[in-house]
């Protein structure tokens, strides 16, 4: 969300293999249906489907992001759920909301 990020640099440092972009954080918290009066943490992890709709959003503070060292199983998991349930609609807008 920090329009002045220098994108390519970025890509090179980390090595990135997957689509990096910018957006407006106004727009980003609308679309994560943040309170702009709550003080949310970053990071922020959704898991959004192929229709846009978020099936499950995480913020800094949550246990899911919180514990580093099991990090990628815990994605991992989270992701073959949501593949295993194909295309259903989550239940007010995703499994977890952080506001």
């Amino acid at each position: 969300m920090d329009e002045g990020a220098n994108i390519p640099e970025f890509v090179q440092r980390f090595h990135a293999n997957f689509p990096v972009g910018t957006i407006d954080r106004f727009v980003a918290g609308a679309y994560m249906q943040l309170s702009p009066m709550v003080r949310s943490s970053v990071p922020f992890m959704l898991f959004v489907d192929r229709k846009g709709v978020i099936q499950a959003q995480y913020t800094g503070g949550d246990d899911f992001l919180v514990d580093e060292a099991n990090q990628d199983q815990k994605i991992r998991a989270e992701v073959k759920e949501l593949l295993g349930k194909g295309a259903a609609k989550p239940s007010s807008g995703g499994r977890k909301r952080s506001q």
